[in-house]
């Protein structure tokens, strides 16, 4: 006879409001949010300063060396706030992570060797992507390749991130959560669902036009929406022909970054995440590989 299988272990709406709740009572330490306040009227001071100086042409001396100080100034209290946001970030992942029962081994994400010089933030990535997606629909199996001088980006067809040396943690992770959507028919479904509903029947936009951005190609295009006005990006709104979208990329980055300020700005995209991300509301697919043109980001 054999044994039945245990039925698969996913969230609750429940579990879901759970956290919403721990998130929304999340509080961050005093240093941390005076520091970033300072941090923010120091980037203004620099920038008020090297317009100032540059108005000159380039000639003043003195307001030289006022743009200077602010710089230096700047540049130091970002770096003591990059170390209390990663710190903070710890704490809230700890408020996000998934019970162990949920949690998939970080060491199967990343398959074969690659450049000891990414090391530290692959295995900070995979760590932090063990405990925040759901081991069903965790990435297993992707490879690593070195990039120069160029973005990091992620091909399907190889099921490989491309990265270099100054790729950081988050982008890593941005790169190797592309594969969910691909490996997962159900989900892709689910973010091109959600997309097309936050759109609300408006047209595509092009990203050049949408950002300023002259590096987007023509082709590149995206739905409007709020991204941009509930805290994100117009990139979270990118259209593909295929089955990807930026939705989960861009959603777990803001997780990383700010989950507080990102579930009080978009209530409804961190939700939409939490259920992707831990399993809720779905249907359990056999994994399959999606046989795509290799595109990427």
């Amino acid at each position: 006879m054999t044994a039945r299988q245990a039925p698969p272990v996913v969230s609750s709406a429940g579990d879901i409001d759970n956290t919403i709740a721990a998130v929304k009572a999340f509080e961050y330490t005093p240093e941390y949010t005076s520091t970033k306040a300072r941090l923010a009227s120091e980037a203004k001071a620099f920038d008020e300063a090297r317009a100032a100086f540059y108005a000159t042409g380039k000639s003043d001396k003195q307001k030289y060396d006022v743009a200077v100080a602010a710089q230096q100034q700047y540049f130091a209290t970002a770096k003591q706030f990059n170390a209390l946001e990663k710190s903070e970030r710890d704490r809230m992942l700890r408020v996000l992570a998934l019970p162990n029962e949920m949690r998939g081994v970080p060491d199967d994400i990343i398959a074969g060797s690659y450049n000891a010089t990414y090391r530290s933030a692959v295995t900070e990535a995979t760590s932090i992507i063990s405990s925040l997606v759901h081991r069903d629909i965790m990435p297993r199996g992707i490879t690593v390749s070195g990039v120069r001088d160029s973005r990091a980006y992620y091909t399907n067809s190889d099921r490989t991130i491309h990265i270099n040396k100054n790729t950081d943690v988050s982008t890593i992770v941005h790169e190797i959560v592309h594969d969910i959507e691909y490996s997962h028919p159900d989900i892709s479904r689910r973010t091109k669902e959600f997309l097309l509903k936050r759109s609300n029947g408006e047209p595509l936009k092009r990203l050049k036009d949408l950002t300023g951005i002259k590096a987007f190609k023509r082709h590149e295009v995206a739905y409007e929406d709020e991204w941009k006005k509930r805290g994100g990006s117009h990139y979270m709104g990118k259209w593909y022909d295929r089955p990807s979208t930026e939705l989960l990329t861009m959603g777990i980055e803001r997780l990383l970054k700010d989950a507080k300020t990102f579930q009080q700005q978009d209530p409804e995209y961190f939700r939409f995440m939490l259920e992707i991300l831990r399993r809720a509301n779905s249907v359990s697919y056999t994994h399959l590989r999606a046989h795509e043109t290799p595109e990427h980001l």
